[in-house]
């Protein structure tokens, strides 16, 4: 299975608006892209995907299976994101997230996101906050 294919099994498990898997190998082609896959026992149960660009970062998903969530897999990942962010010369990591996504809120709370701005309706049925943390 290829990469693109452990992403495409986890946003069609953990999204309602999955990434295609056509989309998904572009944005794998691409030497901008930052991407980590959690696995264990050799099945794909996380992933974070972004990009870095002139010194700027997007965390574009991130995402653990249910029945693996609340065991430190999405801090792990985010950590790894934002490190190999660093390697890559970013200064500020950006993302967006839907409002009622407390979980996922949660997460970039703790690790350092400050909320910037909000998108009135940006989903439709819900506003997007948006995120941005300064890297060191």
């Amino acid at each position: 299975m290829t990469d693109a294919e452990k992403l495409s099994m986890l946003e069609k498990e953990c999204f309602s608006d999955p990434w295609s898997l056509t989309s998904l190998e572009n944005q794998l082609a691409s030497p901008r892209t930052v991407y980590i896959i959690c696995e264990e026992e050799g099945e794909p149960v996380g992933y974070v995907l972004g990009t870095v660009v002139c010194g700027e970062a997007e965390l574009y998903r991130i995402a653990v299976l249910d029945r693996f969530r609340r065991r430190g897999i999405g801090d792990r990942l985010m950590a790894e994101f934002l490190e190999e962010c660093l390697t890559r010369s970013a200064e500020k990591v950006f993302l967006e997230v839907r409002s009622r996504n407390f979980s996922a809120i949660s997460l970039y709370e703790k690790t350092g996101f400050e909320r910037i701005s909000v998108r009135k309706g940006y989903y439709g049925d819900d506003d997007a906050v948006i995120f941005a943390k300064i890297l060191n």
